[in-house]
């Protein structure tokens, strides 16, 4: 499922950010059908991250960003 990939994804960041001792811009971001992960790279720059690669990339529509 998704959800349980990115809610993963978000939980390994946040143990590495202790780790390293940086914080890292790292968050969920959930469409209608859909939910994908997503960082800000050193660049300043948004990075998306679609575990299954199912993400239509002309959805235009997205109901909520947690970071």
């Amino acid at each position: 499922d998704c959800d349980d990939a990115c809610f993963l994804a978000k939980a390994a960041c946040i143990k590495d950010q202790f780790k390293i001792g940086s914080p890292v811009a790292f968050g969920i971001i959930w469409t209608p059908d859909h939910s994908l992960n997503f960082y800000l790279n050193h660049n300043l720059k948004i990075i998306v991250i679609d575990q299954d690669g199912s993400w239509d990339w002309k959805t235009k529509e997205i109901n909520l960003i947690l970071c």
